[in-house]
């Protein structure tokens, strides 16, 4: 929660209910996945940033193995946190203008799961 000095949005963020920090963090290696930015956020004044989970069958994989000093320039790098439904939603609820009504519990989250892995590819801006 609150405001990061980068933020253009005058507005701050309350945060999670429950401010338990994540079970686990883990840096993550999506393999031919690209990045690209589009758009403008308005809370940050750039670019939103979208990976293309469709290209490749991107697969999520841990760092730290030979291929990471590859360089390839199809695979996007991220940070997951181990964290509970209940800050799960508090996040989409906060990314969504606060909107309370998309709380979803373990059953919606497999749905969406499996809809977005059928899902077409999104249309690309441009790629980074």
């Amino acid at each position: 929660g609150g405001r990061l000095p980068t933020m253009v949005a005058g507005r701050s963020f309350p945060g999670c209910t429950d401010a338990t920090p994540p079970r686990a963090s883990l840096a993550l290696r999506f393999e031919r996945t690209p990045m690209w930015f589009a758009h403008t956020s308005p809370t940050w004044g750039a670019g939103v940033c979208f990976i293309d989970y469709h290209a490749g069958g991107a697969h999520a994989r841990p760092l730290g193995d030979a291929a990471d000093a590859a360089g390839h320039h199809d695979w996007s790098y991220a940070r997951g946190a181990l964290i509970s439904l209940e800050q799960y939603n508090d996040i989409v609820s906060q990314e969504n203008a606060n909107r309370r009504d998309l709380r979803l519990g373990v059953t919606e989250l497999v749905a969406l799961r499996d809809a977005a892995a059928a899902a077409p590819p999104p249309a690309r801006a441009w790629p980074s």
